[in-house]
């Protein structure tokens, strides 16, 4: 459509119908009229067709990397013949990896193995319960060592089987998963007894340490021998006082603290529907337990929350005091806070161990004195410790003319222990470091509070010499290293005299009879 022509037809048709109204000739045709303004757009066509694609452009350059993603959960694989996955936290992933026997895993789910794992956790890298319970040949937790004690009240116990076992094992010395937490709450023993109040308490084991464990951790651990292999071994029938079983405390009485410090609630509601309470890491139950009064955790988090887990490790768990403290009230487990973990108590090593072990009996280390303790001593580190805990050695006694290192000696389980965490490790470090730096034996007044430990006793034979400058105390049979030059008991090893007087040289003397029960019963 052309506006302008349109225009310019409708001016000459006008002119023609003027032309015919007149009578006159016609004049010539005037000149072309200016032309009229462009009228108003008309309605928009059709979409015309699509044109055809174009040509793909060049193909960009890299895009930059993008951030790493964070490290996924441990998983378990799912079992032999099957294409299952179950994911599980990393304490129980390692709890799985290190238990020494295979486990019943067909058909639980990622829940009952999580729980599992935890108590692999806690049986074989902190509890160190194959230490007593190992049974007959090496036979894992089947029970059957013997245990004795000395008058007023003797007695003969045996370890438990704990494998599951129906007739000798688990089953036949705990009911259920609640009996198993009511016997570590209050010492019950409950075997032989399928109904009725247990009337007597476990004598040795050190359940007054246990029960200050969450409920979710002791049941791991009775989950976790519910699947071990069940083994038969017949264990002994004890021969023990009666003790009537105590109450579950409510609050920590162990400590020094003149008011028993509440536990944080693990669960809230009726026993058939208890909400569990979330403690991460047992931080607050840890930082309830600690026994000094004295001693306050560090202000920094991240420092306070590896005291309280440190706390709970060794309080609960690793009964660190069980052994380094000279001694703990063994009826009410009350601590011996004036000596706490400063050492002195003396183990015998088994005889079938002593050649193989190279000791006859050591006494525990002093580990918090002001002086002498070993979280004091200026050159020990976190490094040093994880060296003590990891391969068994004293890296702070090597110097480049120490010769080989000493080792640990029976019974400290470092072989147990090297299976933590490391975190867990750098939380026993933190809560070590900091009693010895704030408690540091300031308050323990008495000679024997922060001493000299002696060396371990050695073992010798006939085909095991003594050391250069020390002679074996029989020519005939199995003995012990004797110093050959002493001027005082501390040159001589564990359980031995020194027979100078008057501050004159003398030679180390084993003690024997009385002398020696005394000394292994008593310590330092």
């Amino acid at each position: 459509m052309r506006l302008v022509g349109s225009a310019f037809g409708g001016f000459a048709m006008m002119g023609a119908a003027a032309v015919a109204a007149c009578t006159g000739d016609q004049g010539p045709a005037g000149p072309a009229g200016a032309v009229g303004e462009a009228g108003a757009a008309g309605e928009a066509g059709a979409p015309g067709a699509k044109g055809a694609a174009g040509s793909p452009g060049e193909a960009g350059g890299p895009g930059a990397p993008g951030a790493s993603g964070e490290g996924g959960p441990a998983v378990a694989a799912g079992e032999a013949g099957t294409s299952s996955t179950i994911v599980v936290s990393a304490t129980a992933k390692l709890g799985l990896d290190i238990s020494p026997v295979p486990l019943k895993l067909d058909g639980l789910d990622g829940a009952q193995i999580e729980q599992i794992g935890q108590g692999s956790y806690w049986v074989n890298a902190v509890g160190d319960c194959n230490g007593c319970h190992g049974g007959p040949m090496g036979q894992y937790l089947a029970g059957g060592t013997e245990f004795g004690g000395p008058a007023p009240a003797p007695f003969d116990v045996f370890a438990r089987n704990l494998t599951p076992d129906l007739t000798t094992g688990l089953p036949a010395n705990i009911h259920s998963g609640d009996d198993f937490v009511d016997t570590m709450r209050t010492g019950a023993d409950h075997k032989g007894i399928d109904g009725g109040a247990p009337t007597a308490t476990l004598l040795v084991m050190p359940w007054l340490t246990y029960r200050w464990m969450s409920d979710a951790d002791l049941r791991a651990i009775y989950a976790y021998l519910t699947v071990i292999p069940a083994l038969s071994n017949q264990v002994m029938p004890d021969r023990k006082p009666t003790i009537p079983p105590g109450a579950q405390a409510p609050a920590y009485t162990a400590g020094d603290q003149a008011v028993p410090t509440p536990l944080p609630p693990s669960s809230e509601g009726p026993p058939d529907a208890a909400i569990s309470i979330p403690d991460p890491g047992n931080v607050l139950r840890g930082l309830a337990i600690n026994p000094l009064k004295e001693v306050t955790p560090p202000s920094d988090p991240t420092q306070q929350s590896l005291f309280g887990r440190g706390a709970y490790l060794v309080n609960a768990v690793a009964d660190c005091s069980g052994c380094h403290t000279n001694v703990d009230d063994r009826q009410t487990g009350k601590i011996n806070t004036a000596r706490y973990l400063t050492g002195g108590q003396v183990f015998a090593t088994p005889p079938p161990l002593q050649a193989v072990l190279g000791t006859v009996r050591a006494a525990s280390a002093n580990l918090q004195g002001k002086m002498n303790g070993f979280f004091n001593k200026p050159n020990v580190r976190f490094d040093t410790f994880l060296t003590l805990i990891a391969q068994g050695i004293h890296a702070e006694d090597i110097t480049p003319d120490s010769g080989p290192p000493m080792r640990l000696a029976f019974p400290m389980p470092w072989q147990t222990f090297h299976n933590m965490t490391l975190s867990d490790l750098q939380s026993i470090y933190v809560y070590m470091s900091q009693v010895a730096a704030q408690y540091g034996s300031p308050q323990l007044t008495s000679a024997t509070a922060d001493q000299m430990i002696p060396m371990p006793a050695m073992y010798c034979d006939s085909s095991m010499p003594c050391p250069s400058g020390m002679t074996c105390s029989s020519s005939t049979m199995a003995g012990e290293c004797l110093a050959n030059t002493c001027t005082m008991v501390s040159d001589c090893a564990a359980c031995q005299q020194c027979s100078a007087t008057d501050g004159g040289t003398g030679s180390c003397q084993a003690l024997t009879g009385m002398a020696l029960a005394n000394c292994v019963n008593n310590g330092y």
